[in-house]
């Protein structure tokens, strides 16, 4: 159950993320986001090495 909850808000998370660099793209005609692709990339290690902690436990 844990690891469902981790995974469906890690998801989330990282769709918001996508959503506000395509956001900010369209509003202020830049291609990338340095800090959101940092901040996105973050989240997707996190989300993976959080399921991998779960899972062993």
């Amino acid at each position: 159950m844990q690891r469902t909850a981790e995974a469906v808000l890690g998801v989330l998370l990282i769709a918001a993320l996508v959503l506000l660099q395509i956001h900010l793209a369209r509003r202020f005609h830049r291609v990338f986001n340095p800090g959101l692709i940092a901040a996105t990339l973050c989240a997707v290690v996190a989300v993976v090495c959080g399921a991998q902690l779960l899972t062993i436990t």
